[in-house]
């Protein structure tokens, strides 16, 4: 059977072998993910709370 996450696996094989650092491998995802993609990212592992991401919306429709 074909692994079908191959690429991450890869790439999580980089960082941990030291062949790439974990932050300029973060820094790549996001630089490469849509803002919402970031923000969902975000939500589903738990970093924020929904609540959090809508106050970031709303100062942020406010300064502009």
């Amino acid at each position: 059977m074909a692994n079908v996450r191959e690429m991450t696996d890869t790439l999580i094989g980089m960082v941990e072998d030291g062949e790439l650092g974990a932050k300029h491998a973060l820094l790549c995802c996001m630089s490469y993910m849509s803002e919402d993609e970031v923000a969902d990212m975000m939500r589903v592992n738990e970093l924020i709370e929904e609540d959090e991401e809508e106050e970031e919306e709303e100062d942020d429709a406010k300064n502009n």
